[in-house]
């Protein structure tokens, strides 16, 4: 338990950035690859670690109507908050400024595939991270995704993905000299869980 509360501690105070935002953006190498799903866990990750946090919808999906449908909201506006964490629905570029003026400690950006499109966003995230669904037959995507952008790709990216076991991190490593990480795939987004707090220290290493 004390070896949680310190990297607790430790995760604070590194994201606390006082005169701005720390800035996550997510995006991925094709649909599917479960951004949403991972900008959630994460925003609740670092909400527990007591920091004021939004998850912000930079795409067209329509994801955040749903789930506040889900969780019974009336669906007016364009936020909602849920276990402290707010959801920004939907915005479009024009709006990001006004996003990250905001008083937030954290923001992340779900971009879903939408990489090109904001760009210039992804790039000047303090972290930007590349989900990838995984498997011998589409890899080819992840190679062409490295290729198209190979003149913006440095060591600042983190690359992730769920669904795989710590064998296929040790592989995607090796064969692309690039630090893979694993994210346990959680079906309920909203809970604690040990293997989470394990797996999103790491990306702040």
């Amino acid at each position: 338990m004390a070896f949680f509360k310190r990297q607790n501690q430790d995760l604070k105070a590194s994201l606390s950035r006082g005169d701005r935002a720390y800035v996550i953006a997510i995006t991925a190498v094709s649909a599917g690859a479960g951004v949403t799903h991972q900008a959630i866990m994460l925003a609740n990750f670092i909400r527990r670690n007591g920091l004021k946090t939004a998850v912000v919808e930079l795409n067209n999906s329509r994801a955040f109507a749903r789930l506040e449908e889900a969780l019974g909201y009336e669906g007016e506006l364009d936020s909602f908050k849920f276990k402290g964490v707010d959801y920004i629905k939907n915005i479009d570029k024009n709006s990001l400024d006004r996003v990250l003026d905001s008083d937030y400690d954290v923001i992340i950006f779900d971009m879903s595939v939408h990489f090109r499109k904001y760009r210039d966003v992804f790039l000047r995230a303090d972290i930007p991270v590349v989900m990838i669904r995984y498997s011998d037959w589409n890899l080819a995507e992840l190679d062409e995704f490295i290729l198209e952008n190979q003149d913006f790709i440095s060591d600042r990216i983190r690359w992730m993905a769920a669904f795989i076991d710590e064998k296929d991190v040790s592989f995607l490593s090796k064969k692309y000299k690039r630090r893979f990480y694993l994210s346990p795939f959680l079906k309920d987004a909203f809970v604690k869980d040990d293997r989470l707090d394990v797996a999103f220290n790491r990306l702040f290493v």
